[in-house]
């Protein structure tokens, strides 16, 4: 049988847990685009992009496939201002986590001196916005 020390902890630790919990529900991000050329990077979230109250900013990504087996991507933002930046790829690990992109996720990229894209990672959270 438990003491009732024993009971009171059990108890404490369960209302901590579930104020820990509450106090990250309902978490939002919002995550307009940005881009950032001293870093040759790009980061938003497309649901955010789509949503924003501007008609410029954007941000995704395309694959194509060509026969032999061949495919290519590309990825491009802009950002509120206008701003345009793109990166292209071939490398089948970048197209593998491109094809997982969803309306929700959030997109960053990074491309070198010739456009190649160098880092392509996403993110899918609950607090990312849903697309309106």
């Amino acid at each position: 049988m438990r003491s009732a020390r024993s009971t009171a902890l059990t108890l404490a630790l369960a209302s901590a847990a579930l104020v820990s919990a509450s106090a990250w529900g309902g978490a939002h991000i919002s995550d307009s685009v940005e881009i950032d050329d001293s870093t040759s990077s790009a980061i938003g979230t497309l649901s955010d992009a789509r949503n924003s109250a501007d008609t410029t900013q954007y941000i995704g990504c395309e694959i194509w496939a060509y026969s032999r087996n061949y495919q290519q991507s590309i990825c491009a933002a802009q950002d509120a201002n206008g701003v345009y930046r793109q990166c292209y790829t071939d490398d089948q690990k970048f197209i593998a986590i491109i094809g997982t992109l969803q309306g929700t996720a959030q997109l960053r990229f990074k491309w070198n001196a010739n456009g190649q894209c160098k880092l392509i990672e996403t993110h899918l959270a609950s607090f990312f916005a849903t697309k309106k």
